[in-house]
């Protein structure tokens, strides 16, 4: 690895031949670092021809001004055999400092231009929290700035050791090869082993592309990289962009300095790739092997175009290269002026030693002594093909228009350009000194041959010049006029295939020629633009449309396959596969080029969706079971992602009632997802949660009755199998119950989730509140149900033991009196004890003094109706006053609620409801809607009044003193 350092800047970092190897790099095994020095200081070392000894490992830097930069152990020669030759023509020195940060780092970078990594020879980790905000990056496209990274770009830390770290920069846009892209990393944003931050800038000089293999060349894009590659004389270059050599400092002076010298040759491979370098200009009339190239051994040179050269030596002058030896140059050419004294060439001064020459050429002016040629100076041991040179030569000895002096073989190749020497023997318009074979070449003209034309229908006839004509099916002959810009040929003559040229030199006929147009010598009419795929009418198969009978398509490289009509249906294909459409060849034309389309799963017929899955209840509390389904599957939930399925099941899946799953054969890379089979979730389709634990029994607040506890607003209860009552407190009081009841628990089922599973308790003797009645020396208990006792007397003594200073006192002293509501036989009136369904129905039809025996009673469960109940409930139903629940029942033991009562009360005054009135609670969306009227009616005759903070509490329950207030207040309407 070399580094070049230039004359003013703290740190430049590498250009193409820094992507190579590392000459004295550390020795196996070596990996210890000394500590960087921060102020990196050089020292002087030795000057150049001397030995430079040092301790341990150090950077050594070679040159005066400009300078090559690598690191070595111990010690190393200070000469150009170890660091190239950085500052031609001045004495240069060995310069040593501490390994630092950016001694000998290595730049790489991906193939697609994005991703840029930076090796480091010292131990490197990241200095800050934030290690992008550290990194800026200049670019000739943003005004040769430095500028932050973009918000998208990335950078990490990837290896931290003693003897390597690496910074890798992925970029989310691609660099451009030609845009000067430089990286700084900022002091303070990496450290070393001991915590301690690099306390100075680094930066590079702009980043190349490319490995320099010949799979990845180096790519060269400025006048910079293209001087870069004498450092590496072994890798593989290509041209990205056209190339000014006509600026400083490469025309300065002597100009440019060839790449490679007869000791150090260039032997890779450099690839011009279509693209141009002008300007090129070399005064060096000392010395040898000069030329873009010195010397080439071994090496590959193609593709190149020069332009505009004006080159001058000594001995072995080319505008290509002063000299080949066991390499190879192809497809190259020169216009300018080449100059020098022996062995001069407008390609090459000496091609030697097998190194051989094809389709090249050169019209460049070429002058010098002896061996002088306007392709190659002297062909010695090389071969020339399909090659030929239309500039002026002139020489003393060994002057030839296309070589000075032949030893090998020339083929097919033919120069026009002037002649002119002193010795006239070795004086010809093809070769001067013919040493060697020259067969099928011409001074004059060439074999001319064919090509395709630039625009379809034509063809195009090459290796031709001034002086000559060409006829077309015997017609008349035309003038063949070209120049620099033409590359000697006549394009786009229109032509069928069979078509017969005649090509000849005017001056002499007999030397023409006779060709026949064949289909691959016409350019190909353009690709078909319109063909679009869509999907077929099959499953698994793609739709050509936008085609023509004149067309013809093929799938994978396979044969074409005539169309015949304006759409191909059904065709099988898997994604990825690509689709070549052409307009198809006829005895006169060749097929088009083709347009090319590539199957996408979108243009691919979806198989039809599944059948066979179907929902259960899953094994976890909340969930459902996918069944019927296969391994090829996949299933989402409500629009959701798709998830593989495994098995023939997919349990425990989380879901709500109304949810939707989505099941799908799964997409392949070849083929699309099927279409949907959609199921909704439905309750019965979801495990129920696991049962309430918490709820118990204990005894009730009234005589036979118990008490449910330790229920939460969520869950609701059920009495012996009936209808679930909906519980909105902590605990549910005066629950009638009989000792082997069974009680229900369970949380209530939503619109999204089922109701729980059920935990039951049951009634014991122990859970029921009883009364216990005194007299006569003894005491019994009565049946719990049984809560008042009825007396004889039609004006019972009010005298209860227990309603003394009750605010309704004097209400149910009234009501009592009054025959509405009775006493218990123990002297107590239980004035706070709620108020059940039945007992209120008593109360009113007493109120009312209803008559008759009253309708026959048809509840479900009118068996558990009390005697004393009965009648009354009878006449309240006859009377439209009450009626039963949805399911059938009556309840006659539930408590009523305050909304049941303010129905019973307007149905007993036969009130007309008005739909639409405002109840002026401030829980009026809590009131059921089959009581809202009901409440504002009787709100309106001041039978009932709200709680605390206006409340009507619709759920709440009455107690006896509430219940006879009410009614008094009834009777009084």
């Amino acid at each position: 690895m070399r580094l070049m350092w230039k004359r003013g800047l703290s740190v430049i970092l590498v250009m193409l031949m820094v992507l190579g190897g590392v000459t004295g790099l550390l020795a196996p095994g070596q990996a210890t670092k000394s500590a960087a020095a921060a102020n990196g200081s050089w020292t002087y070392c030795a000057d150049e021809g001397d030995y430079c000894y040092f301790q341990g490992e150090q950077e050594v830097r070679y040159g005066n001004g400009d300078y090559a930069s690598d690191i070595f152990i111990g010690g190393v020669d200070c000469s150009n055999t170890v660091f190239g030759d950085p500052a031609p023509g001045v004495p240069k020195v060995c310069e040593v400092r501490d390994v630092q940060l950016d001694s000998a780092m290595k730049v790489t970078t991906s193939a697609d231009h994005k991703t840029v990594t930076l090796t480091f020879n010292v131990f490197a980790k990241q200095a800050i929290a934030d290690l992008k905000s550290g990194i800026l990056i200049k670019k000739a496209s943003n005004g040769s700035v430095f500028a932050n990274l973009d918000a998208d770009d990335t950078v990490a830390i990837t290896e931290s050791t003693a003897a390597s770290s690496k910074l890798v920069i992925t970029f989310k846009d691609a660099l451009a090869g030609a845009d000067d892209s430089v990286i700084k990393i900022q002091a303070g944003t990496l450290m070393d082993e001991s915590d301690n931050p690099y306390a100075y800038d680094v930066e590079s000089s702009r980043i190349v592309f490319g490995t320099g293999t010949p799979d990845d060349p180096y790519e060269i894009a400025t006048a910079d990289d293209l001087n870069a590659v004498r450092y590496k004389l072994d890798a593989s270059y290509k041209l990205t962009a056209d190339i000014d050599l006509d600026v400083s400092p490469y025309r300065d002076g002597d100009g440019w300095a060839p790449i490679g010298t007869l000791i150090a040759s260039f032997g890779g491979v450099f690839d011009g790739n279509g693209h141009v370098i002008t300007g090129l200009t070399i005064n060096r009339p000392s010395e040898s092997s000069v030329g873009l190239f010195g010397s080439v051994y071994n090496g590959t040179i193609r593709n190149v175009k020069l332009e505009n050269v004006s080159v001058t030596g000594d001995l072995y002058v080319g505008g290509l290269a002063g000299i080949t030896q066991f390499g190879t140059v192809e497809n190259s050419s020169t216009t300018g002026s080449v100059h020098g004294t022996y062995f001069i060439g407008g390609i090459v001064g000496m091609n030697s030693y097998y190194t051989p020459i094809h389709s090249s050429y050169s019209t460049a002016e070429v002058t010098g002594s002896a061996d002088i040629g306007g392709l190659v100076g002297a062909n010695n041991g090389g071969l020339i093909d399909l090659s030929y040179a239309t500039g002026g030569v002139h020489g003393l000895e060994r002057v030839g228009g296309l070589a000075g002096s032949n030893y090998s073989l020339i083929d097919h190749s033919y120069a026009t350009g002037a002649v002119s020497g002193t010795v006239m023997s070795t004086v010809g318009g093809l070769i001067g000194n013919e040493l060697g074979t020259t067969t099928a070449s011409f001074h004059g003209w060439d074999s001319a041959g064919f090509s395709q034309g630039s625009v379809s229908g034509t063809t195009k006839l090459n290796n031709v010049a001034l002086g000559m004509e060409y006829s077309v099916n015997n017609g008349p002959y035309i003038p063949i006029i070209t120049d620099v810009n033409s590359a000697n040929a006549v394009d786009n003559i229109a032509a069928n295939a069979g078509d017969i040229l005649h090509v000849r030199v005017k001056v002499t006929p007999a030397s023409g020629t006779t060709l026949t147009v064949g289909l691959a010598d016409i350019k190909s009419a353009t690709a078909p633009t319109a063909a679009a795929l869509g999907t077929g009418t099959t499953a698994g198969a793609t739709k050509l449309s936008n085609v023509t009978s004149a067309m013809e398509y093929r799938v994978n490289g396979g044969s074409y396959t005539a169309i015949a009509g304006t759409a191909v249906d059904a065709i099988g294909v898997n994604a990825g596969d690509v689709i070549a459409v052409r307009i198809a060849a006829t005895a006169q034309q060749p097929a088009s080029e083709a347009q090319t389309l590539t199957v996408g799963l979108a243009d691919i017929k979806a198989a039809a969706a599944p059948v066979t899955a179907a929902l259960g209840a899953g094994t976890n509390a909340g969930t459902t079971k996918l069944s019927s389904v296969t391994s090829v599957m996949a299933y989402s939930v409500n629009g959701g992602s798709y998830t593989s399925i495994t098995g023939t099941t997919v349990d425990a899946i989380g879901v709500n009632a109304g949810d939707v799953i989505a099941v799908r054969i799964a997409a392949t890379a070849q083929q699309p997802a099927s279409d949907i089979q959609t199921l909704t979730v439905g309750l019965a389709d979801i495990q129920p949660a696991a049962a309430p634990t918490t709820a118990a029994l204990a005894v009730g607040a009234s005589v036979g009755t118990t008490k449910l506890t330790n229920v939460t607003s969520a869950m609701e209860y059920a009495v012996n199998g009936g209808g679930y009552t909906a519980i909105t407190d902590t605990s549910v009081d005066n629950i009638r119950a009989n000792a082997g009841d069974v009680i229900a628990v369970r949380v209530k089922a939503t619109a999204q989730q089922p109701a729980s599973f059920a935990q039951t308790l049951t009634v014991d003797a122990g859970n029921i509140k009883l009364e216990t009645v005194s007299g006569g020396g003894g005491s019994s208990t009565p049946n719990p149900n049984a809560e008042e006792t009825p007396s004889t007397d039609p004006k019972p003594t009010v005298s209860f033991s227990d309603i003394a200073g009750h605010w309704a006192e004097a209400n149910i002293k009234q009501a009592v009196s009054d025959g509405i509501v009775k006493g218990f036989v123990d002297g107590t009136f239980k004035p706070n004890r709620t108020v059940t369904r039945a007992e209120f129905a008593v109360m009113l039809t007493n109120v009312l003094k209803l008559q008759g025996e009253g309708a026959e009673l048809a509840f479900t469960d009118t068996a558990s109706i009390g005697e004393w109940a009965q009648a009354a409930i009878a006449q309240a139903v006859h009377a439209g006053i009450i009626n039963g629940y949805e399911d059938g029942s009556f309840r006659p033991d539930a408590p009523i609620s305050r909304a049941e009562m303010a129905v019973m009360l307007a149905h007993a005054l036969k009130l007309a409801l008005k739909p639409g009135g405002a109840t002026g609670f401030a829980d009026e969306q809590a009131i059921p809607a089959w009581a809202v009227d009901a409440v504002t009616a009787i709100k309106s005759l001041g039978l009932v009044q709200g709680k605390g903070n206006n409340a009507f509490d619709p759920n709440g329950q009455t107690t006896r003193a509430e219940a006879v207030t009410v009614l008094l207040k009834l009777r009084s309407n």
